[in-house]
C-alpha cells in the first residue's frame, strides 16, 4: 500500500501531465483558429474582389444597353431640312454638322437668325 506521501506525488506528476495536456490544447486550438481565420479573410477578400469585377463588368453592359444609338452619317442638303427634321441648330461635335451649313463658322449650323 502507497504511502500517502507518494500517493500525493503520484497525483501532483498526474496533474502536471493533464495541465500540459491541456495547455498544449489551448495552443492548438489557438494555432487552428488562427489558421481558419486566415483562409477565410483571404476567401472573403477574393469573392468581394469578384463581386466588385462583376459590379464594373455589369456596369459596362448595361451601359452599352442603355446608350442611345448615335446617328454618325447624317447629312442635311439645307437648314430648311434639318429645321423640318427638327435637329436644327446643329453643333459642331453633332451628327449631321457640316461646315457647309455653318455660315459663321462659329461651330453652330443652321442657327435660327435674330433681328438685329
Amino acid at each position: 500500500m502507497a504511502t500517502p506521501l507518494e500517493r500525493y506525488e503520484y497525483y501532483a506528476a498526474r496533474v502536471d501531465r493533464i495541465h500540459a495536456a491541456r495547455a498544449q490544447h489551448l495552443w492548438l486550438n489557438a494555432i487552428a483558429v488562427a489558421v481558419i481565420g486566415t483562409v477565410i479573410l483571404a476567401v472573403v477578400s477574393s469573392v468581394s474582389e469578384r463581386a466588385a469585377q462583376l459590379n464594373v463588368a455589369s456596369a459596362a453592359i448595361e451601359s452599352d444597353i442603355t446608350a442611345p444609338a448615335v446617328e454618325e452619317r447624317v447629312y442635311y442638303r439645307s437648314c430648311s431640312e434639318a429645321w423640318a427634321a427638327g435637329k436644327a441648330p446643329i453643333y459642331e461635335n453633332e451628327p449631321g454638322y457640316r461646315s457647309g451649313l455653318d455660315g459663321d463658322s462659329d461651330g453652330i449650323a443652321c442657327e435660327p437668325t435674330h433681328p438685329r
